[in-house]
């Protein structure tokens, strides 16, 4: 095999073991989500083209190639466009350090960063309401595996949590005795944050860990598979199949339920519902684990009570004085997300 016939995956090892963590400093979730990107590229590669792992080299890696495989996430996989352009985006990443480590494969890669991404419209979804919420959280069965879904779910809905935080959660995260307990989680930047517990999450909890952690290693994974004997955290795939499917079951009880969520949405509704029993931005932002005040307000939607209270609240400081003319102004631009 020449020098142009590399192997694509020579340097994977090296990439998510070193260059990621050591060099980059990425953190275990960012390094995880280039994992899948790889894992679903591989795959792509095996069943359309033929190639297996130890036959896919750089010289395989055209424009078409590259093209066809996005195209794949989205027709075969069922991914979003947006969700495709990220896991292309991936997967260039590690291709872009291929070309670092081949110089005969940085023309190639060039043709290939030039690749425009899918043209896709960002949905406005509307979060979930508490009544749904609680009706997808009880279509679980009582099984050890519902049990396991139920508890997940729980936690990143109370947690207001990101998806790749509750599947990074240990056991060694989990701060639940004394009087305030509450959950460590690891969000972007390696920053942490305490999230306190309320007493009907700690209960379903301890029910998950009697069963799951009966020895209670600190060292463990929370939430896990067990694959050939061996256990592992818990795909992002595998989330979204379970999140799918009782969303759907939930759908047939109540049509009002969406057939189809995703992760996010319950951080969303989690954000929201705080700011409708009145916790203010501030708050809601440090719970959302945000640098910025203004990400939390593209998560927070009021509802149409709120937005017409608030309206009252400004009718009533509207008066022929200058200085609360101004303050009803500023008021009614605040209710238009402006400054």
């Amino acid at each position: 095999m020449g020098r142009k016939d590399r192997l694509v995956f020579s340097w994977c090892n090296v990439f998510l073991e070193s260059y990621l963590p050591v060099q980059l400093m990425r953190s275990k979730q960012t390094i995880t989500a280039y994992v899948d990107a790889l894992s679903l590229f591989r795959r792509f590669a095996q069943e359309e083209r033929a190639l297996g792992i130890e036959e896919l080299a750089l010289s395989h890696i055209d424009v078409d190639f590259m093209l066809d495989f996005r195209q794949w996430l989205v027709h075969r996989r069922k991914v979003k466009p947006q969700t495709a352009n990220q896991r292309h985006s991936l997967v260039m990443g590690y291709l872009k350090y291929c070309s670092r480590e081949d110089v005969s494969f940085a023309s190639s890669y060039l043709r290939l960063a030039a690749i425009p991404p899918l043209r896709c419209d960002k949905p406005d979804v509307p979060p979930l309401t508490e009544k749904t919420v609680s009706l997808i959280l009880a279509q679980p069965p009582q099984t050890d595996k519902g049990l396991r879904d139920r508890t997940f779910m729980i936690l990143l809905y109370e947690l207001a949590a990101r998806v790749s935080e509750v599947v990074g959660l240990r056991l060694s995260n989990l701060m639940l005795e004394g009087s305030s307990p509450h959950i460590q989680l690891l969000g972007k930047g390696n920053k942490r944050r305490n999230i306190p517990v309320t007493q009907k999450t700690l209960e379903h909890l301890r029910c998950y860990l009697e069963v799951f952690h009966p020895e209670m290693d600190g060292g463990q994974i929370l939430f896990y598979t067990v694959t050939k004997g061996a256990k592992g955290p818990l795909s992002l795939d595998c989330v979204d199949a379970f999140l799918k499917k009782y969303a759907a079951m939930a759908h047939e009880v109540d049509c009002e339920v969406p057939s189809r969520i995703h992760s996010h949405q319950f951080r969303k509704s989690k954000a929201t519902h705080l700011s409708d029993k009145g916790v203010g931005l501030p708050v809601i932002s440090r719970y959302l684990g945000h640098a910025d005040i203004s990400t939390t307000m593209v998560y927070v939607k009021p509802n149409q009570e709120k937005i017409r209270d608030a309206l009252l609240k400004a009718e009533a400081l509207c008066s022929s004085s200058p200085e609360q003319a101004r303050e009803y102004e500023q008021l009614k631009a605040r209710l238009y997300g402006l400054r």
